[in-house]
């Protein structure tokens, strides 16, 4: 073999070793937010973190710089991070749960201008911080079809739970 041979197979190797899902590091995750929970709960102060170069202690998106940080020194990304791993962890209230199935609107992704959007919010809960909001599925932008009302809760800027909200008719 020659050395572009060589080289060539190296770089395909690394793509793949990249591109193939790793379930140990799920569980690591899973993991580190349970420690930071139990953190949390118990209010330990753990080392002052850098706040460059790193991933964010709740969503785990890598960023430059983390602007924020909470008391007990560990960097956010966001406010909605810092304040959600603050809170404990955020759940649906008892009226929210009576109120809904446990259907998830699952992937709400709009690629290339067609795929499912959300409406605009409706309804928040003052208990548990949800809001009610329309899945619709769009082409250009434009609502083509109404999928279900779902309740919402934000865990981050990409991530949410969401449970469908009964009797709401499908149009």
């Amino acid at each position: 073999m020659d050395s572009d041979t060589v080289i060539g197979f190296i770089i395909l190797a690394a793509i793949a070793w990249y591109l193939i899902p790793k379930p140990w590091q799920d569980r690591k995750e899973t993991n580190r937010l349970q420690a930071e929970l139990e953190r949390s709960r118990t209010g330990q102060p753990g080392q002052r973190e850098r706040s460059f170069f790193k991933n964010c202690t709740n969503c785990g998106v890598f960023a430059l710089t983390l602007p924020f940080r909470d008391s007990l020194g560990r960097t956010y990304c966001s406010g909605e991070c810092m304040s959600w791993l603050a809170g404990g962890g955020k759940v649906f209230c008892p009226q929210c749960l009576g109120e809904t199935s446990v259907e998830t609107a699952g992937d709400v992704v709009t690629h290339w201008s067609i795929g499912k959007h959300f409406g605009q919010p409706e309804r928040p809960c003052g208990a548990c911080g949800s809001v009610v909001r329309e899945v619709r599925f769009v082409a250009l932008f434009l609502p083509i079809r109404r999928l279900g009302r779902y309740r919402i809760i934000y865990l981050n800027r990409a991530r949410f739970l969401s449970r469908r909200v009964l009797n709401a008719p499908i149009a």
